[in-house]
């Protein structure tokens, strides 16, 4: 069965709004444990996460600094691993993912994001733009 997300209002660095694809996600490390809401990104290759809210979930971040090309610019990143939950009603599902923490200024705000490698392939994921809609159904693969 399909998970049907309505697209959330989402601000702009200017302050304007805009409707974009975000579902809420939980995102866990041992026991620590975050609600967030993510972009649904077709366009990033890995998912991303915010150094800010990287240490909160206490993930490592001594991995080599590598480059990453955002919609902002070129960020120092480091990849790491996180496990997220995601769903609606009675579906829900968890896996852990690859994701870049982007090493932000602590002034600086990124949106997460939830990426191709990893979560993708998880699902067949349906953009309705016209309609403002996602849609998520299970691809069967663990």
């Amino acid at each position: 069965m399909a998970m049907n997300f309505r697209y959330l209002d989402s601000l702009n660095p200017s302050g304007s709004s805009h409707k974009r694809p975000c579902i809420l996600t939980v995102f866990r490390n041992g026991s620590e444990r975050l609600e967030q809401y993510a972009l649904v990104d077709s366009g990033a290759d890995m998912s991303a996460i915010d150094c800010k809210l990287a240490k909160k979930l206490g993930l490592d971040l001594g991995g080599k600094r590598i480059q990453s090309y955002t919609a902002s610019g070129i960020i120092e990143s480091v990849i790491s691993h996180v496990d997220v939950d995601v769903g609606k009603g009675h579906e829900h599902y968890s896996f852990n993912i690859p994701i870049r923490v982007l090493m932000t200024a602590d002034d600086y705000v990124s949106p997460t994001l939830l990426g191709r490698m990893g979560f993708f392939d998880k699902f067949k994921i349906t953009f309705d733009e016209s309609n403002q809609k996602l849609s998520m159904k299970t691809n069967g693969q663990d």
